[in-house]
């Protein structure tokens, strides 16, 4: 028996294991950062719609109609906030939606938790 084959023989179960490990814990660390990121993924999205309503002319819909069109939006991206959750405020003839909510999301069977405050003033957006 040569060397090179009694190496090669004793590496043979290693590498798929190796390989087995990276792909796991790679897989891991993408479950966790989609999971911990899609709240941040779901504030950005609401927050460009808030800001994109709050610019509506009011003469062009009234605010009815834009609570009606944040509330869409709200449960399209399943944000935990109510109808009443949402405040429209008039500041110098603009329109300014205020909205704020708590987001807990929970991975890898609860043992890590990660609790997110969202807040969203319109008027601060630039």
């Amino acid at each position: 028996m040569r060397l090179s084959d009694r190496t090669y023989r004793d590496n043979s179960g290693l590498i798929p294991i190796r390989w087995l490990i990276c792909i796991l814990v790679l897989a891991l660390i993408i479950y966790a950062g989609v999971n911990l990121g899609m709240p941040y993924y779901r504030y950005y999205s609401l927050r460009d719609d808030m800001k994109n309503l709050s610019e509506i002319r009011p003469s062009a819909a009234s605010d009815g109609e834009i609570l009606d069109m944040a509330m869409a939006k709200v449960t399209t991206l399943n944000i935990p906030i109510g109808r009443d959750d949402i405040v429209i405020e008039h500041s110098d003839g603009k329109r300014v939606l205020k909205t704020h909510w708590t987001e807990t999301v929970s991975i890898f069977g609860g043992r890590l938790k990660r609790e997110y405050n969202f807040s969203i003033d319109t008027s601060r957006i630039k």
